[in-house]
């Protein structure tokens, strides 16, 4: 997860993410392993990339930083450019509510990579800049309020059967309950 705020906040987002979750929350740091049903928040200031794990004879991915540049830090386009990179078609990513087009090009890669692209309705949105961004350039597979993007989340990774294409968006077609 990465989310445009100074880094002195990202203990204090973490802990609010523990308390409104029941999955473990950490901030992520370099060479951390992803673990399903873990989030991982960049921190504040550092651009996070997801890369295979190459010193392993297991597949898995793990987080390090770049330095590469980019208008926004964390970047959500340097995140999701990296994750669809080692993930591929199986990718889900998600732009909610924030200033500029940060999550456009990297919502554009996923779908690239026949990934799932959510973006978070102009309704439940206070500031409606990223997901329109990603919606006006037609990258979005979903468009949703933020009440009923958890749920979408949880149906589409706990999509039963092979993890094709046609499987992973059968969870697009079922109707999503705004809570």
């Amino acid at each position: 997860m990465a989310v445009h705020l100074p880094e002195l906040f990202t203990d204090t987002l973490v802990e609010r993410l523990r308390r409104a979750s029941a999955l473990p929350v950490t901030a992520a740091s370099s060479g951390l392993l992803l673990k399903a049903g873990h989030v991982l928040v960049a921190p504040g200031g550092r651009n996070l990339v997801v890369r295979t794990v190459t010193d392993s004879p297991w597949v898995g991915w793990q987080t390090d930083f770049v330095s590469e540049t980019s208008l926004d830090v964390p970047s959500v386009d340097v995140l999701m450019h990296s994750a669809a990179r080692v993930v591929g078609r199986n990718i889900l990513g998600v732009v909610l509510t924030g200033f500029g087009q940060d999550g456009t090009a990297g919502a554009r890669y996923i779908r690239q990579q026949e990934g799932v692209v959510i973006a978070q309705d102009e309704a439940t949105s206070a500031v409606f800049g990223m997901p329109k961004a990603v919606i006006d350039a037609g990258l979005a597979s979903a468009v949703l309020p933020l009440s009923a993007i958890a749920d979408f989340v949880v149906r589409y990774v706990h999509t039963t059967g092979p993890a094709t294409r046609a499987s992973r968006f059968s969870a697009l077609s079922q109707p999503v309950q705004a809570r």
